[in-house]
C-alpha cells in the first residue's frame, strides 16, 4: 500500500489515517526547537518529512504516527547538521578560517554542528569510543550500527556496549543546550 494523501487532507501511513494539518501542528515546535527559531528552516524541515513520510510511510507500522514523524524530522535535522559541517570544511579550505568562523554564528545548522562537537568531545572515553562506534555518519547521513558489531569490535558484551550507551546519552544531554537536548 503507497503513502497517499487522501481526500481533505489526511495522509496514509501503514494503517493509520493521519490529518496533515494536525501532523504539520504536531511537528512545528520540534522543528523550531530544532533550527533556534529561524520559521523558514523549520517550515523546509517539516516539509521534508512530510515528504519523506510520502515516500516511506507506506512502509510504517507501529502504534504511533506522531512518533514517527518526529524521527524522520530528527533524522532530517541532523543530516542537515552534517551537510552544513562538510560545508564549513569547504568554506576552510576556500577561505581563511576567520572568516569561515564569523560565517558560522550566521548559521543555524552549523551552531548546533559545533554544539553537538562539542558534547561529544566532552564524553568520558569509554562513552566517547562506544558513542562513536555506534553513530556513524555515512556520506551526511546518520547511522546506527548494531550494538553485536561494537561488542565485537571492543571485545566486550552486547550489555557493556548497552550500559555505556546509555551513559553516553546522559552525557549528551547533559552537556546539549535545551534545543538539541531531546535529539540523543
Amino acid at each position: 500500500m503507497k503513502t497517499t494523501i487522501g481526500g481533505r487532507g489526511h495522509l496514509r501511513m501503514g494503517r493509520h489515517m493521519v490529518d496533515v494539518g494536525d501532523l504539520i501542528s504536531y511537528l512545528w515546535p520540534y522543528a523550531l526547537k530544532r533550527t533556534g527559531g529561524h520559521h523558514q528552516d523549520s517550515e523546509d524541515l517539516v516539509l521534508q518529512t512530510l515528504e519523506r513520510i510520502l515516500e516511506n510511510g507506506h512502509r510504517y507500522d507501529a502504534a504511533s504516527p506522531q512518533a514517527y514523524a518526529i524521527s524522520i524530522l530528527n533524522s532530517r535535522f541532523l543530516n542537515e547538521v552534517r551537510k552544513a559541517g562538510r560545508r564549513k570544511e569547504d568554506l576552510i579550505g576556500e577561505y581563511d578560517a576567520e572568516i569561515a568562523d564569523s560565517s558560522r554564528s550566521n548559521d543555524w545548522r552549523l551552531t548546533a554542528l559545533s554544539k553537538i562537537e562539542a558534547a561529544v568531545a566532552r564524553l568520558t572515553p569509554a562513552a566517547k569510543r562506544v558513542f562513536e562506534l555506534l553513530v556513524d555518519w555515512d556520506k551526511g547521513n546518520m547511522r546506527a550500527r548494531p550494538h553485536a558489531e561494537v561488542a565485537e569490535i571492543l571485545g566486550v558484551e552486547v550489555a557493556t556496549v548497552a550500559s555505556t550507551l546509555r551513559d553516553a546519552r546522559r552525557q549528551l544531554k547533559e552537556n546539549l543546550p535545551a534545543n538539541l537536548e531531546d535529539i540523543v
